[in-house]
């Protein structure tokens, strides 16, 4: 998996991120993605401009192919009963490349194209949420809104409440977390749990962790 960070969660059309940096050195970019899972020639959807913890401004870009992942097989005992799992099929990936150099930096995602609409639905239920990314990796980088205005550099997360899940509804965790390492003061993480329905309607959300830093009075 993905592991990165964001200063805001900016979508960028495919249409107008290829014509900002050149068709040609993201779509080299999105190949060697999609090399890795088994698709050279992936299609772009969208991309979110992140900055990763480490200061890096990169571009999360989301691919849509054919793509395989073969599970590693874990040993059981006896070996008679040992059982490997099949290759898993996905047809969409993120990667994330540096956003100069275009250079390839990292790419593994497993969610399904029903967990990332969901994603995309939880993260506009509210307009304190924007600030999360439409991805469950890599962990974003944000600018968490707090007292008179001032912010909290912290880290955003988006993920799948549970089991990775194949129906509907879905439960969706927007969890912040902060300060950043290397601050005096104990992490915090705190956040919401979004459940979204088929239809995108918004059935609940409710608070979980510690008090988010947009909450406090």
């Amino acid at each position: 998996m993905l592991r990165g960070t964001t200063t805001a969660a900016v979508l960028v059309a495919a249409s107008a991120l290829v014509a900002g940096c050149g068709s040609a050195g993201w779509q080299a970019s999105a190949n060697q993605i999609g090399r890795g899972w088994g698709d050279a020639h992936p299609a772009i959807v969208r991309s979110e401009a992140v900055e990763l913890v480490n200061g890096t401004q990169a571009e999360i870009i989301q691919l849509r192919g054919h793509f395989r992942l073969t599970p590693t097989c874990t040993p059981v005992m006896p070996p008679a009963h040992r059982r490997c799992p099949g290759v898993v099929h996905l047809d969409t990936v993120i990667g994330a490349v540096d956003a100069h150099t275009h250079a390839f930096i990292e790419s593994g995602n497993d969610n399904t194209a029903m967990q990332l609409a969901a994603f995309a639905r939880a993260t506009r239920a509210r307009p304190l949420f924007s600030i999360f990314p439409e991805f469950s990796s890599p962990l974003v980088r944000c600018e968490i809104p707090s007292l008179h205005g001032s912010t909290i550099p912290g880290t955003c997360t988006t993920n799948v409440v549970g089991r990775r899940t194949t129906s509907w509804p879905i439960a969706v965790a927007l969890l912040e977390h902060w300060p950043l390492a290397g601050a005096k003061n104990r992490p915090f993480s705190g956040g919401w749990i979004v459940t979204v329905a088929r239809s995108g309607r918004i059935l609940s959300v409710r608070r979980t962790g510690d008090l988010p830093p947009q909450l406090w009075r």
